[in-house]
C-alpha cells in the first residue's frame, strides 16, 4: 500500500507523540523523585525510557529498583544499552543479590558494551559465581571487558582481604 507524504508525516507525529509522553512520563518521574513510576518505566518502557529510568534508579535505588532492574535485565526487547544500564544501575547499588541475574545475562550478551556493564557490575557484587565469571573475562576478546573483570577481581581481592583482617583484630 501507497502512503502519501501527508500519511506518513502523520504516522511519524503519532508515534513521535507516545514517545514524547512516554518521556515527559519518566522527566517527571525523575524529578519527582517516584521510584515506582521509574521502575514501571524500566520494566514497561520502550528501550530508551527503560534505559534513562535504570540510570535514574541507579542514582537513587530503594523499594523496587533491584527488581525492576533485574527484569529490565531479561527483557529481549530492551536492547543491549538499556541492559546496560540496568546493569550499571544494579552495580551502583550492589544489590548482591541480582548477581544471578547478571550472570544470566552475560551468558546471552553478545554486544561488547552489554558485556562491559555486566562485568563491571560483578566486580561490585563480588559473589563466589562472580569472581569465577570475571575470570573467565580476563581474557574476554574486547579490552574494555578484559580491563573491566580484572579490576573487577582486584576490587573484590581488596574487599576479602579488609574482611579477613577484621575478623582477625577480634
Amino acid at each position: 500500500m501507497f502512503l502519501g507524504k501527508s500519511s506518513l508525516l502523520l504516522l511519524l507525529l503519532v508515534s513521535l507523540s507516545g514517545c514524547a509522553t512516554e518521556g515527559a512520563e519518566l522527566e517527571a518521574a525523575r524529578a519527582g523523585g517516584n521510584v515506582a513510576a521509574l521502575c514501571r518505566a524500566a520494566e514497561t518502557g520502550t528501550s530508551w525510557v527503560a534505559g534513562d529510568a535504570a540510570r535514574a534508579l541507579g542514582r537513587t535505588g530503594g523499594g523496587c529498583a533491584a527488581d525492576a532492574l533485574i527484569a529490565l535485565l531479561a527483557r529481549a526487547d530492551a536492547g543491549p544499552w538499556a541492559r546496560g544500564e540496568a546493569a550499571f544501575a544494579l552495580g551502583k547499588l550492589q544489590a548482591a543479590a541480582a548477581a544471578p541475574a547478571l550472570l544470566s545475562a552475560l551468558e546471552r550478551a553478545g554486544h561488547p558494551e552489554e558485556r562491559y556493564a555486566l562485568v563491571w557490575a560483578l566486580g561490585r557484587m563480588c559473589t563466589p559465581e562472580a569472581v569465577s565469571a570475571l575470570e573467565e573475562h580476563v581474557s574476554d576478546t574486547d579490552l574494555f571487558v578484559s580491563r573491566a573483570a580484572r579490576k573487577g577481581l582486584l576490587e573484590c581481592g581488596k574487599r576479602r582481604a579488609e574482611s579477613d583482617s577484621g575478623r582477625g583484630a577480634l
